[in-house]
């Protein structure tokens, strides 16, 4: 009879996946998913054009790469506000988004959001419903910006970057481009703006 050979107990670092240790900024990012999912009934209202949304791990990375911690951030096409509330639970001082004024399902839940999160969100997170081919200046000095680009037409994209680098304060922004990637660098278009 063969005898196996034993193996070596492992640390508790290499007991778990990479994938399974989280930060507690993640961990928050999926708390909010999850308040989310469960005012809107996972349903969150009649949508007006492409409705979509990029997971918390991969959110926490990119937020972190544009650096909002301490800076304000502008969300093109917010639906009803995660990625307006992950970058404040990753420090930004502000953050708001652009959505198509008649989503109202998405501002009833971004509402709902508010309340539900009264201590961490309170003056600091707006959701401005306007078509983002009728801004011709953004609010507030945002230094990053964000968009889930999948779906939205090409003149609006290209007046998202039209109104970035118009934008004096804007240092980076980030564009999710498709569903094809492993992490926060594939399926993202960076685009980091010189000094204006």
């Amino acid at each position: 009879m063969r005898r196996r050979k034993q193996k070596k107990p492992r640390s508790t670092s290499e007991a778990q996946p990479h994938h399974h240790r989280f930060d507690d900024g993640v961990l928050t990012i999926q708390k909010i998913y999850r308040q989310f999912h469960s005012i809107s009934d996972g349903a969150e209202g009649g949508v007006a054009g492409f409705n979509g949304s990029i997971r918390p791990t991969p959110l926490a990375r990119v937020l972190r790469a544009l650096s909002v911690k301490g800076n304000e951030l502008v969300d093109f096409g917010a639906g009803s506000g995660r990625v307006i509330f992950a970058a404040i639970v990753e420090g930004a001082s502000r953050s708001y988004g652009y959505e198509l004024p008649e989503n109202k399902g998405m501002k009833s839940v971004f509402d709902s959001m508010v309340i539900a999160s009264a201590n961490l969100a309170q003056g600091r997170v707006d959701w401005l419903g306007k078509n983002i081919l009728d801004l011709n200046e953004l609010n507030g000095s945002p230094s990053c910006a964000f968009s889930f680009w999948v779906g939205l037409p090409l003149p609006v994209q290209e007046h998202i970057l039209w109104l970035c680098t118009g934008t004096r304060s804007i240092r980076a922004i980030a564009v999710f481009k498709d569903r094809k990637w492993g992490n926060a660098d594939q399926g993202f278009l960076w685009i980091y703006l010189e000094i204006h």
